[in-house]
This record gives C-alpha cells, sequence and structure tokens, in this order.
C-alpha cells in the first residue's frame, strides 16, 4: 500500500515540469522528429510512425524515454558506418586460424 502511494505521490511530482523544462524537452523531442528515421537503426524506426501531437501529449518519463532511445540509436548508427568500424578485418587479424 505504502509503495502505491509513493509510486502514486512522485509520479505527480515528475510530471510537473517547471515551464522552462517542459518546453526545452518539448523542443528536443521536435527536432529529433523532424530529422526523422534516417541515421536511426531499422529495429527504432516504428518510433517515428506516431503522431508528432501524441508524442508530446504523453508523460514524461516517456517522452525522455523516447529521447533516450532515439538518440542512442543515432549514436550506435554513426558508429557502425565510421570507417573505425572494420570489425572483420580485425577477427581476421586477431581470430586467424594457425598454421
Amino acid at each position: 500500500m505504502w509503495h502505491h502511494r509513493n509510486d502514486i505521490v512522485h509520479e505527480c511530482v515528475e510530471e510537473r515540469l517547471n515551464q522552462n523544462e517542459s518546453d526545452q524537452l518539448k523542443e528536443k523531442i521536435v527536432l529529433e522528429y523532424e530529422k526523422g528515421h534516417k541515421g536511426v537503426l531499422p529495429i527504432h524506426k516504428h518510433v517515428f510512425s506516431e503522431k508528432l501531437a501524441d508524442l508530446l501529449e504523453k508523460a514524461v518519463k516517456e517522452k525522455k524515454y523516447w529521447l533516450m532511445q532515439i538518440a542512442a540509436s543515432r549514436v550506435c548508427v554513426q558508429k557502425i558506418s565510421s570507417p573505425d568500424h572494420d570489425m572483420q578485418g580485425k577477427l581476421k587479424k586477431v581470430a586467424t586460424v594457425p598454421d
């Protein structure tokens, strides 16, 4: 019972961002949404199927999760696409069969 009460109380507190924080969060979401799914892993492209207006109506936790998910996906794609990401070449050097 106490945990249930705390979840309700703390969820309400977390949902109340000050106006500046709320505006910043909205701005970040809009920027990422406008970039689109290009540069995102295929597994995360589905998150752009949701309308922006619906996304902005979600709870703070969900909006922050959406942003983190997209940011992580973009970083992953950048690392995969970088010239240093030659995993096969590295494995061939290390994992060769001895003579």
